[in-house]
């Protein structure tokens, strides 16, 4: 494969759509691990021959134009992150083309490790026992406790997960990650 430049009219891919979130919570369970150097290949293979594409659904489906469609963001990623606390592989696609779809994280230890699988399962083990947990939980209404962290933190004056240090973290990499995709290089921060 061959890397594309991209123009992204759209704002970018699955890098911005899904790899923020992923990366905002994995930095964030490493206390605000800072990023030192990345490099990543991102790709837009799979509906460059938009007439050609073939696909069993599409969560836009009904706003597709197939016949005079434009692909102009990455389909497809792949990197590695080195931070001053921990190193991140990545792998992220929207298209496959393999049967099986996966969302997780696996966090990996000296002493245990643990996968969070995208909708809550979690599985840990301690290098003998294999823990399988889907924990029950009420989800509250994201915007109203959103709003209320708001503005306990303006109350009390503590940060929280949301402050602008964190984001600005998570922009500043992926920044970093797609200058590494447009000039095939690895990224010193």
């Amino acid at each position: 494969m061959t890397l594309r430049l991209f123009t992204f009219k759209s704002g970018g891919g699955v890098l911005i759509d899904w790899g923020v979130h992923f990366f905002d919570l994995i930095l964030y369970i490493l206390g605000g691990a800072k990023a030192r150097t990345l490099t990543c290949d991102a790709y837009s293979e799979m509906a460059k021959d938009m007439k050609n594409y073939k696909y069993k659904g599409m969560w836009a489906e009904d706003t597709s134009d197939m016949e005079h469609g434009v692909n102009d963001v990455e389909d497809f990623i792949s990197g590695y992150i080195r931070t001053d606390k921990a190193s991140i592989s990545f792998n992220g696609a929207w298209a496959q083309n393999v049967d099986k779809e996966e969302m997780y994280i696996d966090f990996l230890g000296d002493k245990a490790g643990a996968r969070l699988s995208y909708g809550g399962k979690f599985q840990f083990t301690d290098g003998e026992t294999l823990i399988t947990e889907t924990p029950e939980y009420e989800i509250p209404n994201m915007y109203l406790a959103e709003n209320k962290a708001f503005a306990e933190s303006i109350q009390t004056g503590v940060k929280n997960r949301a402050s602008i240090d964190n984001v600005i973290e998570t922009a500043r990499l992926l920044d970093g990650l797609y200058r590494s995709a447009a000039e095939g290089r690895e990224i010193i921060l």
